[in-house]
């Protein structure tokens, strides 16, 4: 522990587990942007954005611009279904894991089929097909 640790708030400890318990208390919107924003532990920006408000506007933001995909992936999961930053994630986001994750929280069969016939990642391809699969397969029931 540093000397400066004893006059600082847990958030902004050096350890990065002090801030972390410290995060998982924090119920301020402000704080809890600060700490996505400025932290350098992954697993502490995870914890204030699992603790934002769902649909907070800053999740967007963070969905899509945080350097790690982690982060990334928590954000988008407080956002609601077909939020149109979803879209964006969906195709083109660095990661696979985060461009599937949004690909399956989209309801769009168009976009679901683009993203099937153009993503440039197999798992992405597989996931966007068998989601758009139950769609299509209800869609046929209904017309005939």
């Amino acid at each position: 522990m540093k000397f400066l640790d004893l006059f600082r708030p847990n958030w902004r400890h050096t350890d990065p587990a002090k801030r972390l318990t410290a995060v998982q208390l924090i119920n301020d919107p402000l704080t809890l942007l600060n700490i996505v924003k400025n932290d350098t532990n992954p697993l502490v920006r995870i914890a204030a954005v699992r603790n934002l408000e769902a649909e907070h506007g800053a999740l967007s933001e963070i969905a899509c611009n945080d350097d790690d995909a982690r982060v990334r992936a928590a954000a988008m999961m407080r956002l609601s279904d077909n939020h149109p930053v979803l879209t964006i994630i969906a195709k083109s986001d660095a990661d696979a894991n985060v461009r599937e994750t949004a690909t399956i929280r989209l309801s769009n069969p168009d976009v679901i089929a683009d993203i099937a016939n153009n993503d440039r990642h197999a798992s992405v391809r597989i996931a966007a097909v068998m989601h758009l699969t139950p769609s299509v397969h209800h869609y046929s029931q209904k017309r005939c």
